[in-house]
C-alpha cells in the first residue's frame, strides 16, 4: 500500500499537468474556431462586428445592432486591444496574440479564414 501511494504521489503531478496542457491546447483551438465562425457570421449578414481582446475575455459586438457577446477562457490570455471584423468577414489587424501555460502564440485570421474556406 505504500509503494501505491509513493507511486501516485509521484505521477500525480505530471498527469494533472498533462491534463491541464490538453485542456489549454483544447481551448486555442476553441477559440480559432470562434474566430472562424464570427467570419463567417459578419459575411452571412454583411454586418461588422468590433472586438475587443483583454486578459482573458473577448467581447463582440455588432456595429449595426450595438449587440454585444461577451466569453471568457480558463487558459487563455490575450494582449489587450481591438479587431475590426468588416461586413466580408476579414478582420483589421490580421494577428492576434495569446498566450497559455507561458506559450506564446500568434495568429494570423485571415489566413485562418481563407484557408478554412478553400479546404
Amino acid at each position: 500500500m505504500a509503494i501505491v501511494s509513493l507511486l501516485v504521489g509521484l505521477v500525480g503531478p505530471f498527469t494533472i499537468g498533462s491534463v491541464e496542457r490538453a485542456n489549454a491546447q483544447a481551448e486555442a483551438l476553441t477559440l480559432q474556431n470562434y474566430f472562424k465562425r464570427l467570419s463567417y457570421l459578419a459575411y452571412a449578414s454583411q454586418s461588422p462586428k468590433q472586438i475587443e481582446l483583454k486578459t482573458n475575455t473577448l467581447k463582440v459586438l455588432n456595429v449595426q445592432t450595438n449587440e454585444v457577446k461577451s466569453r471568457q477562457f480558463e487558459y487563455i490570455s490575450f494582449e489587450t486591444g481591438t479587431l475590426m471584423l468588416n461586413k466580408y468577414g476579414f478582420f483589421t489587424p490580421s494577428t492576434v496574440s495569446i498566450s497559455y501555460r507561458k506559450v506564446e502564440k500568434t495568429i494570423d485570421l485571415n489566413k485562418l479564414i481563407t484557408d478554412a474556406k478553400t479546404q
